[in-house]
């Protein structure tokens, strides 16, 4: 079975199938200043009862790390960076 081919489309078809309004509703937002920024962020700063599960599984996990002993002073501190992080980010 040979590929078939496209369609050619018109320059206003294109870009009215990338510029779908569905696209940019309230759910992402552009990060950036002009066309060319592809990140989005998520506009929403509620988490989620399985995302706020994950945080405090990761926070539990950090601490027994700590409470082994068997860090050396920088990695301690750097997890303690991380868990102080993970608490601020369960608490938005």
């Amino acid at each position: 079975m040979a590929p078939q081919k496209r369609k050619k489309m018109s320059l206003e078809e294109a870009r009215a199938m990338f510029n779908d309004s569905s696209k940019s509703s309230g759910k992402y937002r552009k990060t950036g200043k002009g066309s060319h920024s592809k990140s989005y962020r998520s506009t929403s700063k509620n988490l989620s009862p399985g995302q706020i599960a994950q945080l405090e599984k990761r926070i539990a996990m950090l601490e027994r790390r700590i409470m082994e002993g068997s860090l050396d002073a920088d990695e301690e501190q750097k997890i303690l960076r991380e868990i102080e992080y993970l608490e601020k980010q369960k608490k938005k």
